[in-house]
């Protein structure tokens, strides 16, 4: 009978780019000391990272190194709702967008007492032609 071996992890894939946590904070820090204005874009490029998909791998990750890049894009994105209150916002929305945020209004759809929110767009149209109807008839 053979002997079952353990399986030797491989060292195939991409070489990380930072050892450990403390390293990678220094390096979010000195980014934030060295420039003016902030981006995710501009950060990720500032660590090391190839494009978007190898920096949300790192956030990906659930780790210490997570965490760190997770604190830097919401500094990133607190950075943007301050820009907010400036006049030019346009370019600021469509950021806070690609983080999440969304540009919804919710509307409630009621009578009086009732509550039509449940009806669909024909059966709402119905709805008002028949209470015209009738108000019309009295």
């Amino acid at each position: 009978m053979k002997k079952k071996t353990a399986k030797k992890k491989s060292n195939a894939g991409r070489k990380r780019l930072f050892r450990t946590p403390e390293a990678l904070q220094s390096k979010v820090d000195k980014y934030f000391k060295e420039n003016e204005k902030f981006a995710v874009g501009k950060l990720g490029y500032y660590l090391g990272f190839a494009d978007r998909q190898s920096l949300k791998d790192y956030i990906d990750r659930k780790d210490e190194f997570s965490c760190i890049i997770k604190k830097a894009k919401y500094f990133i994105e607190g950075e943007y709702e301050l820009l907010l209150q400036e006049n030019n916002v346009t370019g600021i929305i469509f950021a806070l967008k690609n983080m999440g945020w969304k540009d919804k209004q919710e509307i409630s759809h009621t009578v009086g007492r009732e509550d039509l929110s449940h009806l669909t767009e024909a059966e709402m149209l119905e709805y008002f032609r028949s209470k015209t109807a009738s108000e019309n008839s009295q």
